[in-house]
């Protein structure tokens, strides 16, 4: 019997690419269950938009986000940002 690859024929960019989106849907998911955040750059001058703050850490079911990670929820989860930002600040 001969057994069939899901992945025979794509190239590896594609398959890369394919596995990001997975990643980044996950982490879309579990923005509401990140735990141990860290906020950098909260910056009192900066209130009530806190732009320039980031997420310099947070964990996910006890596990560290990876510097990949980290950087995609600082490019795509600006309201949550801000939201932690603000309690931050508080």
């Amino acid at each position: 019997m001969k057994s069939i690859s899901m992945t025979a024929g794509v190239s590896p960019e594609k398959l890369l690419s394919f596995e990001t989106m997975l990643r980044h849907s996950f982490l879309d998911s579990a923005i509401p269950s990140l735990s141990g955040i860290e906020m950098e750059n909260v910056d009192s001058r900066d209130y009530p938009d806190f732009c320039d703050a980031y997420l310099g850490y947070a964990e996910i079911d006890g596990k560290p986000l990876s510097e990949t990670d980290l950087e995609y929820v600082n490019e795509n989860h600006g309201a949550f940002l801000n939201e932690q930002a603000h309690q931050h600040f508080i």
